[in-house]
């Protein structure tokens, strides 16, 4: 099994995280009790290779970790890690064409969401036409904002 060991300063919720290499090509093994999203790796390497790494690549599995722990055993280094989905799915993210529904910026109004707080008035405004039309009823309703209605003047 091939590991590039990392750093990143990025925060962890940042699709795709601008990564700095340590060490490239370091070989090692994933534990038995393998867990998808938390494995442990057993690289043969010393403590002080392991110094600035916080981020490692795993060619064989294709995806990118955490570095979550790290202590010695015998003569290799077990580290644990934590996946991190964001980055080893950022193509595929980034390629997805969807409505957001929620976004930390830039809200769609039109959109329901329980966290943002709007306001909704029902303005009314009769207008009489200029021109009477005989024994019928018209009902006309717009939507929109009251900042895109410009004055009539009569």
């Amino acid at each position: 099994m091939t590991i590039d060991l990392l750093n990143t300063t990025d925060r962890t919720t940042k699709i795709s995280k601008t990564v700095t290499n340590v060490q490239a090509g370091i070989t090692g093994e994933m534990r038995h009790s393998f867990n998808e999203l938390s494995p442990v790796f057993e690289l043969s390497i010393t403590p002080s290779t392991l110094s600035g790494a916080n981020y490692l690549y795993c060619h064989d599995t294709g995806k990118y970790y955490f570095i979550t722990k790290t202590y010695p055993n015998k003569s290799f280094m077990i580290v644990e890690c934590h996946e991190d989905v964001l980055m080893s799915y950022a193509s595929q993210i980034l390629a997805l064409n969807c409505i957001v529904s929620r976004a930390s910026k830039l809200w769609n109004l039109y959109l329901q969401d329980s966290s943002r707080q709007t306001q909704q008035n029902q303005n009314t405004y009769i207008k009489e036409f200029p021109n009477a039309f005989d024994g019928l009823s018209y009902i006309l309703t717009t939507t929109g904002s009251y900042q895109n209605v410009e004055e009539v003047s009569e």
